[in-house]
């Protein structure tokens, strides 16, 4: 029967750590960051001409192709 120190040194019954919980929590926050971003240029393109649409990044300083 191992102690309580020997299961935390075993980095618990997963044996993997918290990576995976870090990892799902930063993704999370990130989409929760970046999906308002994301509905608000779709808002602000829709009704728009393909061309006006197409070369909107160019506002923002970078070059369209």
């Amino acid at each position: 029967m191992a102690t309580p120190l020997g299961r935390v040194r075993g980095l618990g019954s997963a044996k993997s750590g918290t990576r995976t919980y870090w990892t799902k929590q930063f993704s999370g926050l990130l989409l929760g960051l970046l999906t308002p971003y994301m509905a608000v240029i779709a808002l602000m393109s829709f009704g728009k001409p393909w061309r006006e649409v197409q070369t909107a990044p160019s506002i923002c300083g970078l070059e369209c192709k």
